[in-house]
């Protein structure tokens, strides 16, 4: 689990600080969130996964729960807004969450080293036809 928010709890997740949740509730029902949004927090690390997905739970209406492959259509930062899951109106959003396996991360030094090793063996070959 990457991230998931829980209406009215904190949020939890290896990325529960980078994003926040905020709710769209019933009218006169303050205690009933229909959707929200998923915003990220840009001063923080994002998700860039290499197989995302959302789940949108209700536990006390069928379907009890959403599920949506973000793989390649969400790239982390932009927002994801939660709307229209329970078109009879008596669903409630009970939280949501998003899971993944985040992308492989390669290190700078490494890359570098690879450059480098790279051009040394253009300039040696280089030398060895001019000699």
């Amino acid at each position: 689990m990457l991230y998931r928010a829980s209406f009215g709890d904190p949020d939890e997740g290896s990325f529960a600080n980078s994003y926040s949740a905020s709710w769209v509730t019933k009218p006169g029902e303050p205690n009933d969130p229909t959707g929200g949004t998923i915003s990220w927090d840009a001063t923080q690390s994002s998700i860039a996964c290499l197989a995302c997905y959302l789940a949108v739970k209700d536990g006390n209406h069928d379907p009890r729960y959403y599920f949506f492959d973000l793989s390649g259509l969400w790239d982390g930062v932009s927002d994801i807004v939660l709307s229209g899951f329970w078109a009879d109106g008596r669903g409630a959003v009970s939280h949501v969450s998003i899971w993944g396996t985040t992308g492989i991360i390669v290190p700078e030094p490494g890359t570098m080293a690879m450059l480098l090793t790279g051009l040394l063996g253009l300039v040696a070959t280089r030398r060895r036809r001019t000699n």
